[in-house]
């Protein structure tokens, strides 16, 4: 993407063994560790535009654009009107761009003249995994054809193909450029919404000493990018105990190597724990507990 902007949740809410729907399996049986099964992060949010670009509500009828709030790109809203945005209307490689991508940039669509084909995995984030027949929601984007898409990224092992994404049940494949005519839809580049709030930090060679008597020495840096979605999961989007976790994410456990291994073992296992607690209440008690205590800390 154009901007560093966090990847859209899949959707994904059901579990599935090698032939069927299941119950959603527990830690050490089969076909547990689905999608399915981790809690949501940056879940799917849209906002309708208007032909000015402008926030229209849900509510309503008629838009011209969709933003997408967790990667700020905007989309091209498809119609039935047998104009340039008409959903019936497909292209080839070459033409989606030179004739459908520059037709809108000479219209200066929704007053922008930077709209272009998407790559494969940007018109892939708009897939919403737990529907078919689109997968994608319709409420944002109607007139979607449960067929191929076209993506501007070549196939690195056939350049004479580009990646289609399938919006039947959200799959890839390679099409043909120049044979087969696919559907388009035109994106531009926005700011990332309200769920970027990423933070990465490098830290330089560093000596630290650990209570007062461990010496331990980091050779070269260390980069590290972390996402905020599982605090949320606790404390909700803008609360004031979020905030007091991200102050003590940014400003004091990634200013040291220890710090940062701290922050990577917390993404990488608040998935698991955000899933405990939401089954036991008990569970979910005791972890806000141990934060109350850290927040308190913190507030110090």
């Amino acid at each position: 993407m154009a901007v560093d902007c966090p990847i859209p949740d899949t959707g994904q809410t059901k579990c599935y063994d090698d032939s069927q729907e299941i119950t959603c399996p527990s830690t050490g049986e089969p076909f547990y560790g689905q999608d399915a099964q981790y809690a949501p992060c940056n879940p799917h949010s849209y906002t309708k535009l208007d032909e000015n670009g402008n926030d229209l509500p849900d509510s309503a009828i008629e838009w011209v654009m969709v933003r997408d709030n967790v990667t700020g790109l905007v989309w091209e809203n498809k119609t039935d009107d047998g104009s340039i945005h008409d959903k019936d209307n497909t292209y080839n490689w070459q033409d989606a761009q030179d004739v459908f991508i520059a037709t809108l940039n000479s219209q200066n669509f929704g007053g922008y003249s930077d709209w272009r084909l998407p790559s494969v995995n940007e018109l892939q984030s708009i897939v919403d995994y737990s529907r078919h027949d689109p997968a994608i929601n319709a409420d944002y984007f109607p007139n979607t054809e449960s067929s191929g898409y076209r993506s501007s990224t070549t196939s690195a092992g056939s350049p004479n193909y580009a990646w289609v994404v399938n919006f039947f049940i959200g799959s890839i494949f390679d099409g043909y450029k120049s044979g087969y005519n696919y559907y388009v839809r035109a994106v531009r580049s926005g700011q990332c919404g309200s769920f970027d709030t990423s933070t990465t930090t490098t830290v330089p060679s560093t000596t630290t000493t650990i209570s007062g008597s461990t010496t331990t020495t980091i050779s070269g840096s260390t980069t590290t990018t972390v996402q905020p979605c599982p605090t949320e999961q606790i404390y909700g989007d803008h609360s004031a105990q979020t905030e007091l976790l991200r102050y003590l994410r940014d400003n004091i456990l990634s200013t040291t190597p220890e710090g940062q291994e701290i922050i990577r073992l917390y993404y990488e296992w608040s998935p698991v724990i955000v899933e405990m607690m939401n089954g036991d209440e008990e569970f979910k008690a005791q972890v806000q507990e141990v934060i109350d205590g850290v927040l308190e800390v913190i507030g110090e």
